[in-house]
């Protein structure tokens, strides 16, 4: 007898991200931005509820964060949430966020170099 096969079937596409390179890319953006101190560790392991152990693992790049770790990471960690743009193929969206942050920090300095020269100015009048 025939049985048909029953479920929803997605179109497979190859990933080109492995367990190796996701653990060792949170690794290296743990290590960016918090250094390599126990005191690091007990930051991340607040973060995300995760024990100690599993936390020191992560940064040993011996296994990657699953995934509300990696969403409790990516709400503390903006270099965590740039490597998940990376390895997820959206690259463009760190690019537009970048500009929005130099365009604001541009803004800031803008406002500080008019601020004495129209205090100035105006005082003349």
């Amino acid at each position: 007898m025939w049985f048909q096969k029953t479920g929803n079937v997605f179109p497979g596409k190859a990933s080109h991200v492995t367990a190796t390179l996701y653990a060792s890319a949170i690794s290296q953006a743990l290590r960016h931005e918090l250094g390599e101190t126990q005191n690091s560790v007990k930051i991340v392991a607040r973060w995300t509820g995760a024990s100690e152990r599993t936390v020191k693992n992560w940064f040993a790049a011996r296994c990657g964060p699953s995934g509300e770790h990696l969403i409790s990471l990516a709400q503390h960690s903006s270099d965590v949430l740039e490597v998940f743009l990376l390895l997820s193929g959206h690259e463009h969206r760190i690019r537009a966020a970048r500009l929005d942050l130099i365009r604001a920090k541009l803004g800031e300095v803008f406002e500080l170099l008019d601020f004495p020269a129209n205090t100035k100015a105006g005082g003349e009048n």
